[in-house]
């Protein structure tokens, strides 16, 4: 799409390390300005890094999974980031920014399939992740 000048619809495209330098190379020869963000799982070289701007930021990934990935611009700036996890040192102390609530969940019988009660059954964390917003995240003791 960029190889024809046409600006790329969305805020961002997964890619590997060898696109970003090419896609970015594109978009500064068709003069493409719009915030896009190019995302890679690889690690580059740290002079890739530095010349071609990119930042080691959060991104919400499988199941609301927070993972430090490279973030380039595609030609100029990134688009708007979301929030960063809050990190909790939990270690001998009792977290200050953060409220912890116990709920008891109950799945009736009636409202799950044959196979969810089977999950429940041996799984009921696995049941509980999937009955959750992205966001909301949860341990059991």
């Amino acid at each position: 799409m960029i190889d024809s000048a046409e600006v790329p619809p969305g805020n961002l495209s997964i890619v590997s390390s060898r696109d970003v330098l090419q896609l970015r190379g594109l978009a500064q020869m068709h003069k493409i300005n719009k915030q896009y963000a190019l995302i890679t799982f690889e690690t580059l070289q740290q002079t890739d890094v530095e010349k071609h701007q990119g930042q080691l930021k959060w991104c919400k990934v499988v199941k609301g999974q927070w993972k430090k990935l490279w973030v380039f611009p595609l030609n100029v700036d990134l688009p708007m980031w979301p929030t960063e996890p809050t990190v909790v040192d939990a270690s001998g102390k009792s977290p200050s920014d953060t409220n912890l609530a116990t709920y008891r969940t109950m799945f009736p019988k009636r409202l799950l399939t044959s196979s969810q009660r089977e999950t429940a059954k041996k799984k009921p964390t696995a049941l509980l992740a999937t009955a959750l917003p992205d966001d909301m995240s949860f341990g059991t003791y």
